[in-house]
């Protein structure tokens, strides 16, 4: 990841989860991000929603010109 632009709008990264043991740490990966000024926004396949809590994601995704950003699938 590389530092946010000068323009003062944050980049934004989609993170992709899929069916896979390591998509459990996937706030890991988003707390990563924010740690880098990043906004983030999850994608999860069907199959990928079984490895995740999806409730615990959106309360982490909170960007910074909204609310909770919703996992979509």
């Amino acid at each position: 990841m590389t530092e946010p632009q000068a323009s003062g709008k944050k980049p934004f990264l989609y993170v992709v989860v899929c069916a896979a043991g390591v998509a459990g740490d996937v706030g890991k990966l988003i707390t990563a991000a924010q740690e880098a000024n990043w906004d983030v926004g999850v994608v999860a396949t069907p199959q990928g929603l079984g490895f995740i809590d999806a409730e615990a994601v959106e309360a982490q995704t909170v960007g910074s010109c909204c609310g909770p950003r919703p996992v979509r699938a």
